[in-house]
């Protein structure tokens, strides 16, 4: 009799530990299946945020710098129409409209010019205000210009020296100007030659010399290629020309619009000052 207890207890014991090691597989097997229910959200999660990340950096973002532009062309365009319509108030002999559009044309040049000086931070303004000074003292027959009257369509120009009126030509910085429409600059340290490369036009030119070459065909500017402060400088009129840009001069207040694009001319105000 005691045996049989004794059987009947070891029973119990070996069934109970049986149900405690399948409800711990049970379990353990459910635990997994959870865990990698969070792995697989993690790394959707994560795949998503690589999604996300990639989209944010092939969308393009419009700069400062490019917005500037946008609003200087976008006043550009508006100061144009109001220069059609001042046209046509000359030729209809309307005075008054006359002067109220010459009012807002000027209103409308003074914002660009804004705009321009907006551009350059407070050091980059000092350092030209230097260099305006150290010209004015080297050369007393130089005019130096604001570097706002410098007006280009659709190209944001950053100079380090300011423009200077010489022999009533207006000189800009060859190197500013020229990389600020796709030109590629080199500088020849051993003859002091420098060469400009754009769209198939190659100009060539020495300092100190009047002689410029043009696709290999010399043409005489008329004066010696200055350099000031460090930087050759070419009249505006005759560089724009060369890269195939058209630059219009309003000899009124010495500002200067630079177009790349043919465009029909509002009125020609002034054959010689073109030249500049």
């Amino acid at each position: 009799m005691k045996n049989t207890k004794r059987v009947l207890a070891s029973v119990f014991v070996l069934l109970f530990m049986f149900t405690v090691v399948i409800s711990s597989v049970v379990f353990a097997a459910a635990d997994n299946d959870k865990s990698n229910g969070k792995n697989t959200t993690a790394e959707a999660e994560k795949v998503k945020g690589k999604d996300k990340v990639k989209e944010t950096e092939d969308s393009t973002v419009e700069t400062e710098e490019e917005k500037a532009v946008k609003g200087k062309d976008k006043l550009m365009d508006q100061k144009k129409i109001l220069m059609k319509q001042l046209i046509e108030a000359r030729k209809s002999g309307n005075a008054e409209a006359e002067a109220q559009l010459l009012a807002q044309v000027k209103e409308y040049k003074e914002q660009l010019k804004l705009m321009i000086r907006n551009c350059y931070t407070e050091e980059e303004m000092t350092q030209l205000e230097l260099a305006a000074g150290t010209i004015e003292t080297l050369d007393p027959t130089l005019e130096v210009l604001p570097v706002e009257n410098i007006i280009a369509r659709g190209k944001s120009l950053r100079f380090d020296i300011p423009p200077v009126i010489k022999d009533g030509k207006v000189l800009v910085p060859v190197r500013a100007f020229s990389q600020a429409y796709g030109a590629k600059v080199q500088w020849n340290k051993e003859d002091h030659t420098v060469t400009i490369v754009k769209d198939g036009i190659e100009i060539v030119f020495k300092t100190d010399s009047s002689i410029i070459y043009v696709n290999g065909v010399e043409t005489d500017l008329g004066m010696p290629v200055k350099s000031l402060n460090g930087r050759n400088v070419l009249p505006v009129g005759f560089l724009a020309e060369k890269l195939g840009l058209k630059a219009e001069v309003d000899p009124e207040d010495g500002t200067i619009e630079i177009d790349d694009e043919e465009e029909e001319e509002v009125e020609k105000v002034d054959d010689s000052a073109a030249e500049n």
